[in-house]
């Protein structure tokens, strides 16, 4: 996207993965107010079954990746299909490229009750060039929850 003028060129973005819909609880937001912008950016929104190595059935492939634990190699190679794109189960972002004179800015949240709470919110005003990534990404499996008296009798 190409802009300038007399006349501020306000807008903005919002990707939201709502946990009530089976999504993951992530916002990534990005708001502008410029004269002038010149902006290439990509956005990631996916909620996918993950790719299925050796046609193995999805439940195969969970049981696969807790093998796999948090050996990062190994969960790799099972989440790469063939062409070699990492196939994500559920991610959310975006990627900006931006050279502007105005403000603009980004916020992003990720909150999981009594698991994570992230917030992180920038604010640029003048001119300015600016990347910038943000990508929240969850895990396949879900993380295997010990209870405190693990191993021992309760």
């Amino acid at each position: 996207m190409t802009y300038k003028g007399e006349t501020p060129l306000i807008g903005g973005k919002s990707l939201t993965s709502k946990t009530f819909y089976g999504g993951i609880g992530a916002n990534v937001q990005e708001m502008f107010s410029v004269n002038e912008m010149e902006k290439d950016e990509t956005a990631y929104f996916a909620s996918t079954t993950p790719y299925e190595p050796n046609n193995a059935s999805p439940e195969d492939l969970v049981h696969m990746l807790k093998d796999a634990g948090r050996n990062t190699d190994a969960v790799g190679k099972l989440m790469t299909a063939k062409n070699g794109v990492y196939d994500p189960a559920h991610l959310v972002g975006m990627e900006s490229k931006n050279t502007f004179n105005g403000t603009w800015g980004t916020d992003a949240t990720w909150h999981k009750i009594f698991y994570k709470d992230i917030k992180a919110h920038e604010m640029f005003t003048g001119t300015f060039e600016a990347e910038k990534t943000i990508k929240f990404h969850e895990n396949p499996v879900p993380e295997t929850i010990h209870a405190i008296c693990d191993g021992i009798d309760c």
